[in-house]
C-alpha cells in the first residue's frame, strides 16, 4: 500500500518538475501514511487476512489516486463506454469484492501476487527517480537578456497594471462569431489609460506557455511545436516566469510587484494555492 502512495508522489514529481512544493508533498504523505496506519490497526482488530486485504486496498488506492488517468486511458480505446461513472464505479466495487474473496481463499496466490506488485512498484519508482535526477537541458537554458540593466530616469514612475483576459475573445472575434459589440468595455479601459492591442493574437494555444514568452519578451525557441504539450513544458514555463527578465528589469527600476495571478514570481508567490493532487496549470 505504501508503495502505491510513494509511486503516486514520485510519478507526480517526475511529471510536474518544479510545480509541486515540498511542503505539499510532505503534507500529502503525512495524511496518506496516517490513513494506512489506521487501516492496519483495523486489520489487526478485525483479524482480516494480511495479503488479500492489503492487495485489495492497494488496488483501491491506485484507483482513487489515478482515477483521472484511468478514465482518460479508457476514453482513448475501444473501452470508452467503461469510462462513464455509472459503469466504472460499480465495476470497480464488484472487482474489489470478487478479488478479496478470491485471494482470501488462495493464500499462496495472494503471497505471490503481493511480492510481484511490490517488485513492480519498486521498478516504477526507480524509473521515475532516474527521470527526476536527469537534468533537462531546456530547463537549464539561460534567461534571455537582450538589453542592459535599465536605470531609472525619474524618481516618479507610473503604476503598471497588467490585465490578462484569459480565454476572452478579442473584439473582432466577438463581433464576427458571436455578433457581440464589446466596444463599451474596451472604451472604459481606454478612458482609464489602458493600452489595448488591436487585432491581438497569440503564438501559443496554452496560457502558461504564452505568458512565459510574454514575460521573457522572446519566443519559446526551446518548445517543439510539432508535438503535444507535456507537463515538463509547464515546469519550464513556471521557471521562466518566476525568473523572467521583465520582472527583474522592473525590480531594477524600483517597482514593487503585487501578484494576483496563478503564477509564481521570485519573491512574489501566487496567492492561489492548490493541493498536491490537483497542482498544475491549464
Amino acid at each position: 500500500m505504501a508503495g502505491v502512495v510513494l509511486f503516486f508522489v514520485v510519478h507526480g514529481m517526475a511529471e510536474n518538475k518544479g510545480l509541486i512544493p515540498i511542503s505539499e508533498i510532505g503534507f500529502f504523505l503525512l495524511k496518506s501514511f496516517g490513513f494506512l496506519l489506521l487501516f492496519f490497526m483495523l486489520l489487526k482488530w478485525r483479524k482480516w487476512p494480511l495479503y488479500p486485504a492489503t492487495i485489495v486496498l492497494s488496488f483501491g488506492l491506485f484507483f482513487y489516486l489515478f482515477f483521472g488517468a484511468i478514465q482518460d486511458a479508457l476514453k482513448s480505446t475501444f473501452l470508452a463506454s467503461l469510462s462513464k461513472y455509472s459503469v466504472l464505479l460499480p465495476l470497480f466495487v464488484v472487482l474489489i469484492f470478487v478479488g478479496f474473496r478470491t485471494l482470501k481463499n488462495h493464500s499462496k496466490a495472494a503471497t505471490r501476487l503481493n511480492r510481484f506488485l511490490n517488485t513492480l512498484l519498486t521498478v516504477f519508482i526507480l524509473v521515475d527517480l532516474v527521470s527526476l535526477a536527469v537534468v533537462n537541458n531546456n530547463a537549464a537554458l539561460p534567461l534571455v537578456t537582450p538589453h542592459a540593466k535599465l536605470k531609472s530616469q525619474s524618481s516618479v514612475k507610473p503604476n503598471i497594471y497588467l490585465l490578462v483576459m484569459d480565454e476572452y475573445a478579442g473584439e473582432k472575434s466577438l463581433q464576427q462569431n458571436l455578433h457581440f459589440n464589446n466596444q463599451a468595455f474596451l472604451s472604459k479601459l481606454t478612458e482609464k489609460g489602458f493600452y489595448i492591442a488591436s487585432n491581438a493574437s497569440s503564438n501559443y494555444a496554452s496560457t502558461p506557455i504564452s505568458m512565459a514568452s510574454f514575460f521573457e519578451m522572446s519566443y519559446n525557441n526551446w518548445l517543439d511545436l510539432k508535438r503535444p504539450i507535456k507537463a515538463e513544458d509547464y515546469s519550464i514555463c513556471a521557471k521562466k516566469m518566476s525568473e523572467s527578465s521583465s520582472m527583474k528589469w522592473l525590480s531594477d527600476l524600483g517597482y514593487e510587484t503585487i501578484n494576483l495571478s496563478i503564477f509564481d514570481f521570485t519573491g512574489k508567490p501566487s496567492l492561489y494555492q492548490s493541493s498536491f493532487q490537483n497542482k498544475g496549470y491549464n
